[in-house]
């Protein structure tokens, strides 16, 4: 399994969680380690290092 694929896995992962509103509060009230860190937080982490991986990994520069 490649890194793009793992990245997608755990987006899917979070639409599933994210589906079902009793996750949602589970995670933000009681299990979530950073208060802070949202589902769109994390969401975006993973855009994040999909792009950083095309960009870097895919496509490296030199």
């Amino acid at each position: 399994m490649d890194f793009l694929t793992l990245i997608n896995n755990a987006k899917e992962a979070l639409n599933a969680i994210a589906a079902h509103d009793e996750f949602v509060r589970l995670l933000e009230l009681e299990l979530w380690d950073d208060p802070a860190i949202s589902l769109s937080d994390a969401r975006q982490a993973l855009d994040d290092l999909e792009k950083i991986y095309e960009s870097e990994v895919q496509n490296p520069s030199g």
